[in-house]
C-alpha cells in the first residue's frame, strides 16, 4: 500500500521552478534537514559594550515550556503555504490527492479567499490534528532560540492559539511589506527572552528559519507527508 503522501511528493518534486524560486529553494539540492544556527553567536568587539549591556540589565532564561506559541507560527506557516495561489496552480498539473489532504488544502484555500477572516475556519485549522502533530514534531527538533522567535511573532499578532491569528495569516501573505516591521517591535524582547543581539542579525536569523521551515515543508517531513 502506498503512503498517504506519494502523490503528494510527486507533486512537490515536480513543481515548476519558477514557483520554487519565489519561495526561495534552491531547486538544485536534495530534501531539507533541520540544521538551524546555533543558539549563542560572538558579538564583535563593537557590539560587545552594549550587548554585555543588556544582558546584565535585561537577560533571563525562559523555560522551554513557556515558547509553546511557537507551534501557532508553525501551524500559521502551513495553512498560509496550503492556501497559496503557488500551490493551487501546482496542483491542477498533478495527479487526484487522497481526500484528507485534498479536504485540508481546500479548507486553507477557501481561508486565503476570504482574506483569512473567517473564524470557525481559523478555529477548525487551529484545531486540526494533522497540523497540529506536524507543529508539535518540528517544534521539538528546534533551538530554543528558535522558538523565543516563533513564540514572538505569534505573540505580536494574538495571545491566543485558537482560533489562528488572523494578523500573523496576513503577516505571512504580506511577507515583505511586514517582515521589516515587526521585527522591530519584537527584537527587545528577543533579547531579554533569549539572547543579545542586533536587529540587524536577528533580521537575518529570524528570515533565515522562516526559509528553511518553508522549505522543509515543501521537500521535507512537513505535514503534507504525514
Amino acid at each position: 500500500m502506498s503512503h498517504p503522501g506519494n502523490n503528494l511528493f510527486l507533486f512537490v518534486r515536480n513543481l515548476d521552478q519558477g514557483t520554487r524560486e519565489h519561495l526561495g529553494h534552491n531547486t538544485n539540492t536534495g530534501p531539507a534537514h533541520l540544521t538551524p544556527e546555533p543558539c549563542s553567536s560572538i558579538p564583535t568587539e563593537s557590539q560587545a559594550p552594549a550587548i554585555m549591556s543588556l544582558v546584565e540589565d535585561f537577560y533571563f532564561p525562559f523555560p522551554r515550556t513557556s515558547f509553546r506559541a511557537a507551534e501557532t507560527t508553525l501551524i500559521v506557516q502551513q495553512v498560509w503555504f496550503l492556501g497559496s495561489k503557488y500551490l493551487k496552480r501546482a496542483i491542477k498539473r498533478q495527479h487526484k490527492l487522497n481526500d484528507r489532504t485534498t479536504f485540508l488544502i481546500s479548507s486553507c484555500q477557501a481561508l486565503r479567499k476570504y482574506r483569512y477572516l473567517p473564524w470557525g475556519k481559523r478555529r477548525a485549522l487551529a484545531k486540526n490534528r494533522r497540523l497540529r502533530n506536524y507543529a508539535h514534531r518540528m517544534a521539538g527538533e528546534l533551538a530554543d532560540c528558535d522558538l523565543a522567535m516563533l513564540s514572538l511573532l505569534a505573540w505580536h499578532f494574538s495571545s491566543k492559539m485558537v482560533p489562528l491569528p488572523q494578523g500573523l495569516l496576513q503577516f505571512f501573505a504580506n511577507f515583505d511589506e511586514q517582515f521589516d516591521t515587526v521585527c522591530r517591535s519584537i527584537h527587545l524582547s528577543y533579547t531579554k527572552m533569549c539572547e543579545p543581539d542586533t536587529l540587524a542579525n536577528f533580521k537575518e536569523r529570524l528570515r533565515g528559519l522562516l526559509r528553511l521551515l518553508e522549505r522543509h515543508v515543501i521537500i521535507g517531513d512537513g505535514v503534507l507527508y504525514t
